[in-house]
């Protein structure tokens, strides 16, 4: 039966995300659809369109809906087209959905209908057109569902999503603590499980073999752990996807005359158990343990097991073979090395141990996510990096350490840093700015060759629901290049940085009555904190101010309190303030922040106290202050932009 999986991204999302179900649905063709409306009534006569073209070509359609994307799915009409619906934190009432946003944004029913469309402060259109649209068309819908949930998402209740699911015989299953796009390894990992779970047992020699979770997506196919009556094995599925470094033949007898080759040299690999060679489909022993590779990206060394895979090599060597080094191939179980793929060629020096797997097993760069401990080795690398070479001064250490306090930042995830270790110091880094979606990747100089690995991991762990982006410094063509390479497009979207000399005398003064004072991050935190409040534009509620504010100070590490300077008024509430930050490694200041309360600005206060903190950061040692910035203020000052970061994304699976 010729069968085809659809998948339906939701708003901000791709085709490209299909690509996450490739493996999830061994055996089918999976495919995304990308609709061009933002409508329930045009995006669903797209989406039935589609569906109706795919049904004269397939005898089976599965859906896998996202969001949005599944209420469009509910608009179209096909549910007597499809064989089963997936949906992902589905959009399941849009009438609700919008009520809710109306209440948030203080708008009435009202207003909406006389406007016709308002846009919220959080950037979302409702309108007036689609609310009477969704009244007029009650959802309708029939085919087999299958619901999955996080309890923490933020746009459908239970309550709702259970309603649904009762009155459309959908069955519900819900992730405690998943949000509403699910996006962590956490829960990808339950997602990918629960579609798994739902899907009918595979057939091979006979026995029915229910699919647990996904162990592996290699260039010749997908491995995953499965069951039979109590019993738990490896089912590979062998894929016919493109591989542009790797020709193949007939896979499925590659791999049985591979496992007669390995067996005969006395590798050390799983049983073979039963073969379908129709739906090429092996399933062998499984071998419990993890891989050479999870062991050295937990900081283990793969040291105790060289004398094992050398063995190993010895063996090939002496069948005129080779097999793949790569340590995702080999796993520990009892302290015994299983060479777990069967592939294997003929002997090439090229390819053999010592020469292509050994770097494999030996790396001098070493991976180790985010430690806390880590924070001054990740402020030396970032000092490092722009000693020489200013083409990274928008991320210098002095952006990482006021981003790690900022009351924004997202703190639970900051195990998501990936670095790159050499020599007990940092050489690479991918870093999150603020939140998940944008990042910083960069590599020191004579580690180059990283950037296109901490890029893929960034596109990886750092991505959100529209994927990553990155800015690179537009003379940085080897970054570009490396970007570009790896999936990444030019947007329109930038960073500027302004530099100035502090190559000259200053002058501050404040206006008539208004007086300097030096603020302390412990001492002055609230006064601090309601300036910041009122000086980016929170408005003057004081009482949402008191109830905005953490539990706990933000204390930056190397803060000095004389860079850190405020005006008072006559009344002597603070009402304008900049800080400053300098590394006596360094020979420049960085500015961050800088803010006036509304009712002061235009009167000279902010340019005032930056003269006095340049000043001072002068005597320090700083020769130049930075800023990312383009606006007019600073060139006032005698800033001038001198570096320019476009920024580059990758959507998700691409």
């Amino acid at each position: 039966m010729k069968a085809i999986v659809l998948y339906i991204h939701g708003r901000g999302g791709s085709a490209a995300e299909s690509e996450h179900y490739r493996p999830l649905f061994p055996g089918c063709e999976v495919l995304g659809l990308d609709y061009r409306s933002s409508t329930p009534r045009e995006a669903g006569r797209e989406l039935r369109e589609a569906v109706e073209e795919f049904k004269k070509e397939y005898e089976s359609i599965t859906l896998v809906a996202n969001s949005i994307g599944a209420f469009f799915s509910l608009c179209a009409g096909i549910d007597a087209l499809i064989e089963r619906a997936y949906f992902l934190s589905p959009v399941v009432d849009l009438e609700r959905l919008i009520g809710n946003m109306l209440a948030r944004s203080g708008v009435t029913e009202e207003r909406l209908r006389a406007e016709g469309v308002i846009m919220t402060a959080s950037g979302e259109e409702l309108s007036w057109a689609v609310l009477c649209y969704v009244r007029e068309h009650p959802v309708k819908w029939e085919a087999p569902t299958e619901i999955l949930y996080g309890s923490r998402d933020d746009l459908t209740s239970y309550e709702t999503i259970e309603t649904f699911a009762k009155a459309h015989g959908a069955r519900l299953t819900v992730m405690e603590g998943g949000e509403h796009w699910f996006h962590t390894d956490g829960q990808l990992r339950f997602l990918d499980e629960w579609l798994l779970g739902t899907l009918p047992p595979l057939t091979i020699a006979g026995e029915r073999w229910r699919l647990l979770r996904l162990l592996g997506k290699g260039k010749g196919g997908y491995s995953y752990l499965a069951e039979n009556e109590g019993k738990q094995a490896v089912v590979k599925q062998l894929h016919h996807e493109p591989c542009d470094y790797y020709t193949f033949g007939n896979k499925i007898e590659a791999e049985l005359r591979d496992y007669e080759r390995l067996q005969k040299a006395e590798i050390r690999i799983p049983a073979l158990l039963s073969c379908d060679r129709d739906a090429e489909r092996l399933v062998k022993d499984y071998i419990e343990g993890p891989t050479v590779m999870e062991l050295l990206r937990s900081g283990a060394s793969a040291e105790p097991y060289l004398p094992q895979v050398r063995d190993m090599a010895a063996k090939a060597m002496a069948a005129g073979l080779n097999i793949d080094y790569y340590p995702t191939n080999f796993v520990v179980r009892d302290g015994l090395l299983w060479y777990v793929d069967y592939e294997c060629n003929d002997y090439s020096e090229q390819w053999d141990f010592e020469h292509w797997g050994l770097p494999y097993w030996q790396p001098k760069v070493r991976f180790r996510a985010y430690r806390d401990e880590d924070y001054e080795a990740v402020c030396a690398f970032l000092i490092e990096l722009n000693r020489e070479d200013r083409t990274h001064i928008n991320w210098n250490w002095a952006r990482f350490e006021w981003m790690m306090e900022h009351p924004e930042f997202d703190k639970s995830a900051r195990s998501a840093i990936g670095l790159w270790w050499a020599e007990e110091k940092v050489v690479g880094a991918a870093i999150y700015d603020m939140y998940f979606g944008e990042a910083f990747c960069g590599a020191l100089p004579a580690y180059a060759a990283l950037v296109p690995e901490i890029l893929d991991y960034a596109c990886r762990e750092l991505k959100d629901e529209s994927g990553l982006a990155v800015a690179i410094n537009r003379e940085n063509t080897a970054e570009i290049r490396a970007a570009e390479q790896a999936g990444f497009e030019p947007i329109e979207q930038s960073e500027t940085v302004m530099e100035l000399s502090l190559d000259r005398p200053f002058s501050p003064t404040l206006p008539e009555g208004f007086t300097l004072r030096e603020m302390d991050q412990i001492a002055d935190r609230e006064a601090l904190e309601w300036l910041f409040w009122q000086g980016f534009d929170h408005g003057d509620d004081r009482e949402a101010f008191e109830r905005s504010l953490s539990p706990e100070p933000h204390v930056r590490r190397h803060f000095n309190k004389a860079l850190c300077l405020s005006a008072a008024a006559p009344s002597g509430e603070p009402v304008s303030h900049c800080s400053l930050w300098f590394h006596p490694d360094t020979d420049y200041a960085y500015v961050e922040p800088v803010c006036t309360v509304p009712g002061y600005r235009g009167k000279g206060i902010a340019a005032a106290l930056l003269s006095e903190a340049f000043s001072r950061a002068k005597a320090l040692g700083a020769r130049k202050a930075y800023v990312i910035s383009d606006l007019p203020f600073y060139e006032k000052l005698g800033f001038a932009i001198t570096q320019r970061y476009p920024f580059f994304r990758k959507s998700p699976e691409t």
